[in-house]
């Protein structure tokens, strides 16, 4: 768990004990990072708050960067990146609202090889006033997907919050 900073931020991650082995390896106000495993399968796992600020993502970038050197088995990152992928993913509001800090998001997505893994459900994530945007993903390493062909990511109905979960 990271604690939130008030009303914003904070990741607290639940699993399956008996499924699924989790070893935290790494942690910052804006990520967890995990091994995973079960018998023989073992993977990576990022679960991402990241800062609404631009600026105060650069430092998260730059701490998944040195993750991604480091990664030896398949990877998946997930959650609240702040940013979106494609303009497609940015509705209504102000034009400049989705250039925040989303072209270092695409770069570091294409630096280290991750594929999106789409979704099923509503297309946008979070609102804020009139503008709608997809700021939460699911991203993997084309290991990770070959590993899991059957996954899918599924957007389900906020509840009490500006963002829909994802699972």
């Amino acid at each position: 768990m990271v604690d939130a900073n008030g009303r914003a931020g904070g990741i607290w991650c639940f699993w399956d004990s008996a499924r699924w082995k989790l070893e935290m390896l790494q942690f910052s106000t804006q990520f967890v990072h995990f091994a995973v495993s079960r018998g023989s399968l073992a993977w990576e796992l990022t679960i991402i708050y990241a800062n609404p600020h631009p600026h105060f993502r650069i430092g998260l970038k730059r701490e998944l960067r040195r993750i991604a050197e480091n990664i030896q088995n398949p990877w998946c990152i997930l959650g609240d990146f702040n940013a979106v992928l494609k303009e497609s993913e940015c509705k209504g509001g102000s034009s400049s609202a989705c250039l925040r800090g989303d072209n270092a998001f695409r770069d570091f997505v294409l630096e280290c090889h991750l594929l999106d893994m789409c979704y099923q459900g509503e297309p946008f994530t979070g609102k804020r006033g009139s503008l709608f945007e997809r700021l939460d993903c699911v991203l993997v390493s084309l290991e990770w997907k070959m590993a899991n062909p059957n996954s899918n990511v599924f957007h389900l109905n906020p509840f009490k919050s500006d963002h829909c979960p994802s699972c």
